[in-house]
């Protein structure tokens, strides 16, 4: 089998998620000391809404999850939408610099990345244990099949890809290759 096997894509995702939590953080960290990024922030929201909360828990949630979720093991994702929900409700405010909001916004941006944090944790454990379940070649196929990007929210390779260069700019990595 020459594809990568689909639970390392999600671990992939991970740490691409991952960075732009780290980034996210230090600049809800530094709002004090600088004029509220507005712009920056949009295009963060923007990936935790339409990469994260889109593409990959769909993949999770299609793909992998139904026969955990009959097991017992699952909790859904909707908690992940409703904290950007509240960070949204913040983010105009917060940009038209008013003090309140921009603390409400720090307060419910670092609620955010602390529950995104422990839910990626705790899902590289359950993949861990699921990649090391025995499967069919047929049924890896058909997960590899599965997890590309046009079957998630609409996301086609251009626009998939566009998200991850977005991930680089947002946690400040540059492409080694």
């Amino acid at each position: 089998m020459s594809q990568i096997h689909p639970v390392q894509i999600l671990l992939d995702e991970h740490r691409t998620i991952e960075g732009v939590l780290d980034a996210f953080e230090d600049a809800l960290l530094r709002l004090d000391r600088v004029p509220f990024p507005t712009q920056w922030f949009s295009e963060a929201l923007d990936f935790f809404r339409h990469f994260v909360e889109g593409c990959h828990h769909n993949k999770e949630e299609e793909l992998f999850f139904p026969q955990l979720r009959k097991a017992g093991f699952l909790e859904p994702h909707e908690s992940g939408v409703a904290y950007l929900e509240r960070i949204q409700k913040t983010f105009q405010a917060a940009a038209g610099s008013d003090r309140q909001a921009i603390d409400a916004f720090r307060r419910e941006g670092l609620d955010y990345v602390r529950f995104l944090r422990q839910h990626i944790r705790w899902e590289d454990e359950l993949m861990h244990h699921v990649a090391s379940l025995p499967q069919r070649e047929e049924e890896i196929q058909r997960l590899q099949e599965g997890a590309r990007p046009p079957q998630f929210h609409q996301m086609d390779e251009e626009t998939y890809e566009k998200y991850l260069a977005l991930a680089e700019k947002l946690s400040g990595k540059r492409s080694s290759g």
